[in-house]
């Protein structure tokens, strides 16, 4: 990893703590309405960049490195070559060697489990809270419930019926990499970073951005907004 990109390892860590530690206490906004078909297009046809062209703002990736701004956008998934893992303390949350994950334009990967890999005991639905994407369709949420006794509110989410193109990720738990809550989540044996809230991503080392998120990737860089 290049010197530039590392020092952002080092100088995030704690903004990132800080706007986790928010979202952990103030949680998610409640289930908005289903999104109109012209807004969900609105919303897949904003973007300027889509992984074609490397935008001058981004660092360019060295050998072994992959630019985020490479992913494409539709997202697509790959399977995850290396086991995944979560872990709260010396408690395995998740553990997996047939994770997914979703590469998006500007964004760090999201990775998920299958439920078969996942201590489904540790989770508590949230019937009050869920989230649209353009292009997954709704999210559904779940509390995690640690051995400690803390709550974890909408660390873990699903797409239960997403749509079309994203059948492979359906009922696939994917989780926030939280640091409030103390979870340690892993791709091989690199413990991951997480993206800034309210994305989910799990930036690796290889990753070179900037990610969606961070100052440098503003929307005004990268989409038609309104």
């Amino acid at each position: 990893i290049n010197a530039e990109y590392g020092s952002y390892f080092a100088m995030k860590s704690l903004v990132i703590l800080l706007v986790v530690s928010f979202f952990v206490v103030f949680g998610f906004q409640s289930c908005p309405a289903v999104p109109s078909e012209g807004s969900i297009n609105h919303s897949r046809a904003k973007w300027v960049y889509r992984g074609t062209v490397l935008p001058p703002f981004a660092v360019k990736p060295g050998p072994g490195q992959r630019s985020v701004w490479n992913f494409p956008r539709p997202p697509r998934v790959e399977d995850v070559s290396l086991p995944c893992q979560i872990k709260f303390g010396d408690t395995i949350i998740a553990k997996s060697s047939k994770t997914k994950r979703v590469c998006e334009t500007a964004g760090a990967p999201v990775y998920y489990f299958p439920p078969s890999d996942v201590d489904l005991s540790k989770l508590v639905m949230d019937n009050e809270t869920c989230s649209w994407c353009e292009w997954k369709g709704r999210a559904s949420y779940w509390h995690l419930s640690l051995t400690n006794g803390t709550l974890c509110p909408d660390v873990a989410f699903a797409y239960l019926n997403p749509y079309d193109g994203y059948e492979q990720i359906t009922g696939m738990i994917g989780f926030y990499a939280s640091v409030s809550c103390g979870l340690k989540c892993y791709v091989g044996d690199e413990e991951v970073i997480p993206q800034l809230p309210p994305y989910a991503g799990w930036i690796t080392n290889d990753l070179v951005g900037p990610v969606k998120g961070e100052p440098g990737a503003l929307d005004q860089l990268y989409c038609n907004c309104p």
